[in-house]
């Protein structure tokens, strides 16, 4: 189990940083962005676990674009050293211009969205002259499902994890007060205590954890998991239960107008770097995904959206 935690770990963003990219909101053509290594933290203890100093991207917006910042956590494979690294590039960030924004986002995806949700009030602590700051996770929504099987392991996966890269401290003690730090990872557990808007883009059939997190002890699931067709009605049920208990936990925490959600029922982990589903979004309601951010984002109006026409997963490579 161990082993199988370790390889699992490989593959998961730890959630706070060591590369960033950053971007404000509104930039004009296209090119290459260099990368900014910060040397400076590395004095500081900010560094990745092999020694290098942290790194970001920045492309500075123009015009009334300028004041306007997104700032995203991406999810790669380096592994982290935490909360230092964020530390410290918001620090360098905010010398480049960032303490002028006017309007801001923390997001990111997977296990970048996880750190979007453990960062977002310090976030905002950072920008208190702007006029709206607010956090968005990508596929960052990682389910307990304690009901579901595989929910020991899956508390024994985040408990790995939270000790392995020694990530209590950034767990919020209103919850590690009350239950095991582990437990403190699953967002369900936390995010009631953000006060800062959130919005949570999820699938309700997220593909990474059911590949990943079920856990399950049928030989033919990973078989499924790949290639929906070859599913059995058990294991085709088996997702349908997972579906119910991603949208029963995110109604659960999103009690609150300032809380937006989109689930739809794609099969599929992360959205913001697909251009080609952008294009072709989900539409709930009269909202594609944009529109629902946009309309959350200025207030235009509550957005919490989910499908609940479609039980199974759905192939959206196209949508009309």
């Amino acid at each position: 189990m161990e082993n199988h935690i370790q390889t699992t770990t490989d593959h998961w963003i730890r959630p706070l940083i060591c590369l960033l990219i950053v971007m404000s909101t509104q930039v004009h053509g296209s090119h290459m962005v260099d990368i900014t290594l910060l040397k400076s933290a590395v004095s500081k203890g900010a560094v990745c676990l092999d020694g290098s100093p942290p790194a970001y991207f920045l492309q500075k917006g123009s015009g009334e674009g300028a004041d306007n910042w997104l700032v995203y956590l991406e999810n790669t494979d380096i592994k982290r050293r935490g909360a230092r690294i964020f530390d410290a590039i918001m620090e360098d960030l905010l010398a480049k211009g960032m303490k002028n924004a006017k309007n801001a986002i923390l997001s990111g995806g997977s296990a970048g969205g996880l750190g979007t949700i453990l960062h977002c009030d310090g976030f905002r602590a950072l920008l208190p002259s702007a006029s709206r700051v607010k956090c968005i996770s990508d596929s960052g929504f990682f389910i307990h499902a304690k009901d579901l099987p595989g929910a020991k392991k899956r508390e024994q996966l985040f408990s790995f994890i939270t000790a392995y890269h020694g990530i209590t401290k950034s767990l919020p003690a209103s919850c590690t007060s009350k239950m095991s730090p582990g437990l403190c990872l699953f967002p369900e557990n936390i995010v009631k205590d953000i006060q800062t808007p959130f919005f949570f883009l999820e699938s309700a059939f997220d593909d990474h954890q059911l590949k990943k997190h079920f856990f399950s002890n049928d030989p033919t699931w990973r078989s499924c998991t790949r290639n929906l067709k070859v599913c059995t009605p058990t294991q085709l049920q088996t997702m349908k239960d997972f579906r119910a208990a991603m949208i029963k936990t995110l109604r659960k925490v999103a009690n609150s107008k300032t809380t937006g959600i989109f689930v739809h029922s794609c099969y599929r982990h992360g959205h913001f770097y697909d251009k080609e589903f952008w294009k072709h979004s989900p539409v709930l309601g009269d909202k594609t995904i944009v529109k629902a951010i946009g309309d959350w984002y200025f207030e235009r109006s509550s957005v919490q959206e989910i499908d609940i026409q479609n039980e199974l997963p759905q192939n959206c490579t196209k949508h009309a």
